[in-house]
């Protein structure tokens, strides 16, 4: 993760779990070869669990989480994550109108608001793997590997297999229970990197008292908004460049206009400014890409690698997964997510020939 995040972005990394946003054409055809399978039955609602979380870095073990989960049927969810390694939790409440986290190493608490939102946690099982498979119907080939019990659940194991080596989601593996659709384990390999997600407990009928879902947070700990504490700002793309101290390429209007520009003070691993401008069809006002622009990183595996692509005369990386192209200019690294169906990425990449500093 902490590559990707160099690499393309924070912003369009948070889209990625938007894949599933296709027509109901793609869905349907995408679906059945998870349908073929999965008996008809009642979808997961609500319910308890308990799973454990392994990464591991070419066949060594690095990290080993447990999580547990309550889920109500009103949407709302609390998660708490122990770090197994040093003991330490986190925490999420989702009341339905926000999520609230807080981590007790830290002892930072922040709060996002949701109102309007309609996130994938939202999503049923059945949903959330049907609109997974089918954000990848491009880049991955099916199977249904065969049979197994989890925990004392029969499921089948699924497969989704990358048809090129470069691709930036890998191999991925779900173990589903035949009569909810609910993933009870999940594998994920993508170059030497692998994860594995296994639930060793679920209860489809939960007991939850009345303060199951309450906001619990230490005395003297306040929950700060995100968009404060990543020093959210909006403006102009003269405003946006002093930001970043470096001035910033920008789609000619004649086939684009931006509809908004905002930037963000990363901390942390990434510790840089972000600048995301989001443009939209000079006719209609419909979506068209995202933007995202930050300082070129630097160090070990940070450079884009050669391809067939090609960006304004510069070597260019184009991730098929999310749609989106990243090439480096002048001391920065711009990433383009395209949002409208109906541009191929040969015609955005003809549009930059276009760009110029405003």
């Amino acid at each position: 993760m902490k590559l990707s995040k160099l690499l393309i972005g924070t912003t369009i990394i948070s889209q990625i779990v938007f894949l599933g946003g296709c027509s109901e054409e793609a869905a349907a055809s995408s679906g059945e070869i998870v349908l073929n399978v999965l008996e008809a039955g009642k979808e997961v609602t609500e319910y308890y669990g308990k799973a454990t979380i392994k990464m591991y870095s070419e066949d060594e073990e690095t990290e080993q989480i447990e999580i547990e989960e309550f889920v109500a049927k009103n949407g709302q969810r609390k998660v708490i994550t122990t770090d197994l390694n040093n003991n330490h939790q986190s925490f999420a409440y989702n009341t339905g109108d926000k999520l609230i986290t807080f981590d007790e190493s830290t002892q930072q608490a922040i709060k996002i608001d949701l109102k309007g939102e309609d996130l994938p946690t939202s999503n049923t099982q059945k949903e959330q793997l049907i609109n997974l498979l089918d954000g990848m119907k491009k880049t991955h080939s099916y199977e249904v590997v065969g049979e197994e019990t989890i925990s004392g659940i029969n499921t089948y194991h699924l497969k989704a297999t990358p048809k090129t080596e470069d691709s930036i989601l890998g191999t991925m593996e779900f173990w589903v229970d035949k009569k909810t659709w609910f993933m009870m384990k999940t594998v994920t390999t993508t170059a030497d990197i692998t994860s594995e997600i296994v639930y060793k407990k679920v209860d489809f009928s939960p007991d939850f008292s009345t303060t199951t879902f309450e906001v619990t947070l230490p005395e003297g700990i306040e929950a700060f908004p995100l968009d404060t504490e990543m020093n959210s700002q909006t403006g102009t793309i003269k405003e946006a460049e002093k930001a970043v101290e470096k001035k910033i390429l920008a789609f000619s209007e004649d086939k684009v206009k931006i509809e908004s520009i905002d930037w963000q003070e990363i901390g942390g691993e990434i510790n840089r400014t972000e600048v995301n401008m989001m443009y939209a069809d000079k006719d209609k006002s419909t979506p068209a890409f995202l933007v995202s622009v930050f300082p070129t990183p630097t160090g070990e595996g940070m450079d884009i690698q050669k391809s067939k692509w090609m960006v304004r005369g510069h070597h260019a990386e184009y991730m098929e997964e999310i749609r989106a192209i990243s090439w480096d200019e002048d001391g920065l690294r711009y990433n383009v997510m395209i949002n409208n169906p109906d541009l191929s990425i040969e015609e955005v990449i003809k549009w930059t020939e276009d760009m110029d500093y405003q």
